[in-house]
This record gives structure tokens, C-alpha cells and sequence, in this order.
């Protein structure tokens, strides 16, 4: 099994520990005087290297925040660029061809860059800021969801088969499955038939954690659900499970394989 494979494919938001090093900040930019009416073109969700990325305001004050942590503040360095003071992180947001909605890239010391990310709509920015507000709570009480232990078992069929319930799920997490169901169903034929699953606790972003055995192996799985039923974390894979044993927010400074690996997958413990 390859090692992208055996990795959690986190399709949801994650943590900013998966993407931000320590600042090395040295010139530091100019904090510029920002209409707030334009930076609410810019407030919603978005996707950035497969994790939920949500953008707001408090009066004069501008964040962003990754689910599983704590909102961090961000200045405006123009009325479309903004960085963090904590650590060395840029945001610039890019009008669509629609001059209505707006896209969003990360940069990192400069040199590290995912893809822009579309706004996404808002039903599923709704649902996304949900998960962050009930996320820290949820883990704070350890309380089992009572309706993902029958997701998650049913998930494992359908994705044995081919054929997920994309319709249950966020569109934009949809997607993202879409594109690494073959790698799922890769992992999950030689582990066999399903055996059992316990409940192992909540995650930092609110998801269920589920331990899942097999005739042939085991694998983890976290399921996280919004009040109407839909599905809007999942994740699967030993690999996260040994990276959800890493603590903090800022810690190390990953390597660049490390950081592409995090941009692949979302791999963090915080889902």
C-alpha cells in the first residue's frame, strides 16, 4: 500500500498546524485602513489544500479560521491582501469572472502556494461555521453522536461498492471523494470483510472517531454530521491517527515533503 494511500484523506477542514510554520517574519507589511464593506465580499467558506477554511469580521477586526482551531486575526496589507502577525501567512483574494464571488489563495514564507479556492455557496458556509461553533464543545464532552456510527458503517459498504451517498454530504466534500474513492477502495479490499467498529472519542474539529476492524487489518474513520444530517467531515487511515498525536498550533517547521503531503491529503489530527 502506497504511503498516500495508507494516509487519512482528510476531505474536510482540518488545522492550520497541517500548513503554518513558525513566523519568520523580517518586514514585517504596513497594516492598511480597510472599508469593512469590502472585506465582507470576501466572508464565507472556502476549500485550501482540502480543509475548510471559513473568513469573517468582528466590527474592525478580520479573521480566519480552519476547523478544529482557534480564529486567528489577519490584517489588511491592501483591499485584497492580508497577513498574519503569528506567522508568516498571506491571504489574497481574487474576484471571479462573475465579479460576484471571490477565490482565495494561501501563500507561506513566501514561497509555498495552493491553488485559489472558489467561495462556496451559502448553504454549505452555513453548515461549515456550524461544525467550527458546536467543534470545540464536542470535544470538550467526548459524547458520542448517536447518528454516525450507522453513517460510517454504511459509508464503508458504499465505498466498498463503488457508490457512496454523495447526496447526503457537503458538495464540495462530494467532490473531494469523488476524486479518491479508487484509492479507498484500494485500501479496503485486502483488510477483508468488516468485523466490528468502537467508538473512540471526538476529534477537535467535532468529527467522531471510529475504529474499524476488518477480517484482514483495521483502519480509523471520522464522520462529522451538521444538525440536519449532513455530512460535513471525513476522513479515513492510520496515517492521521498517528498525526493527530502531534499537540499545538505553531509547532515545527515541516519540510517541503511533508507540506505537499498536507496539501495532498489534509492529514491532521484536528478533523
Amino acid at each position: 500500500m502506497s504511503f498516500l494511500r495508507s494516509a487519512v484523506v482528510c476531505v474536510a477542514a482540518v488545522a492550520f498546524t497541517s500548513f503554518l510554520l513558525p513566523a519568520q517574519v523580517k518586514n514585517e507589511p504596513t497594516v492598511v485602513k480597510m472599508d469593512s464593506q469590502v472585506f465582507d465580499r470576501y466572508v464565507g467558506a472556502y476549500v485550501i489544500g482540502r480543509q475548510y477554511m471559513t473568513v469573517f469580521r468582528k466590527d474592525d477586526h478580520y479573521y480566519t479560521q480552519m476547523t478544529g482551531q482557534e480564529p486567528f486575526e489577519m490584517f489588511p496589507q491592501s483591499d485584497h491582501e492580508f497577513f498574519m502577525k503569528a506567522v508568516d501567512v498571506q491571504l489574497t483574494f481574487i474576484p471571479e469572472a462573475n465579479g460576484k464571488t471571490y477565490k482565495v489563495s494561501l501563500r507561506q514564507n513566501g514561497n509555498v502556494q495552493w491553488a485559489p479556492s472558489p467561495q462556496l455557496s451559502e448553504r454549505e458556509t452555513k453548515l461549515v461555521v456550524e461544525q467550527q461553533k458546536a467543534g470545540p464543545q464536542r470535544f470538550k464532552e467526548q459524547k458520542q453522536d448517536p447518528r454516525t456510527e450507522a453513517l460510517v458503517r454504511q459509508f464503508v459498504d458504499d465505498a466498498r461498492h463503488g457508490k457512496p451517498q454523495y447526496d447526503r454530504m457537503l458538495p464540495s466534500l462530494a467532490e473531494m471523494l469523488r476524486q479518491d474513492l479508487g484509492d479507498l477502495q484500494d485500501d479496503l479490499e485486502p483488510l477483508g470483510a468488516f468485523k466490528s467498529m468502537v467508538f473512540k472519542g471526538v476529534s477537535q474539529g467535532g468529527s467522531d472517531i471510529y475504529h474499524v476492524k476488518f477480517e484482514n487489518g483495521a483502519m480509523e474513520f471520522r464522520l462529522g454530521i451538521a444538525s440536519d444530517g449532513t455530512i460535513v467531515l471525513l476522513a479515513w487511515g492510520e496515517r492521521g491517527k498517528a498525526l493527530a498525536r502531534i499537540p499545538g498550533t505553531f509547532l515545527k517547521k515541516h519540510s517541503q515533503s511533508e507540506l505537499a503531503f498536507f496539501a495532498r491529503d489534509g492529514a491532521e489530527g484536528t478533523l
